[in-house]
């Protein structure tokens, strides 16, 4: 359902730097980002249900097992947006355009955007999955330590894209 979502999104015109600047695409792929964050959340309070939050409460080791689980499938959309980006730059390339997105960019967007996402859902997973927000926190971190020097002097425009005053709007009016 969410990989549906990155799919449907990311089209060619989305990300072609030929026809937007790119803040424009970066910007474009971080809300696509945000939108799906917002899906995971729902999925998550769906499905986890009240037979299954009373098992989280009882058991460390399956809380363990759930956050793990959550931080693979949030590290698995981030992948498949990659994917799906190189799919379309190969479509952009063959009509004379360009898209200077890079791997490292769409990481660093999708990590933020889930962090911003469920940081705002914070008080929901605290009683459910303690440490979601934590491991996506260090996992943002780690990504930003090891990968901000290949940005090739692209961090003031990413700051300025996940700055949260720049999507405040959307997350504002979309009730999830």
């Amino acid at each position: 359902m969410i990989y549906r979502t990155v799919s449907w999104k990311c089209t060619p015109l989305v990300i072609d730097s030929t026809l937007n600047s790119l803040y424009t695409v970066c910007l474009n792929v971080y809300q696509v980002f945000i939108f799906c964050a917002m899906k995971f959340h729902c999925l998550v309070k769906k499905s986890l249900n009240v037979a299954t939050i009373t098992d989280l409460n009882g058991s460390e080791e399956r809380r363990n097992q759930t956050c793990k689980f959550f931080t693979e499938v949030i590290s698995d959309v981030i992948g498949y947006m990659w994917v799906s980006v190189q799919s379309r730059k190969r479509v952009i390339e063959e009509i004379g355009s360009k898209c200077e997105l890079t791997e490292q960019k769409v990481q660093y967007m999708g990590l933020k955007a889930f962090h911003a996402v469920l940081s705002r859902k914070q008080s929901y997973y605290v009683t459910r999955v303690p440490t979601l927000i934590a491991q996506l926190k260090q996992m943002f971190e780690g990504h930003t330590f090891r990968q901000m020097l290949q940005l090739n002097g692209n961090e003031e425009l990413l700051k300025h894209v996940t700055d949260p005053q720049n999507s405040a709007d959307l997350l504002k009016k979309i009730k999830f």
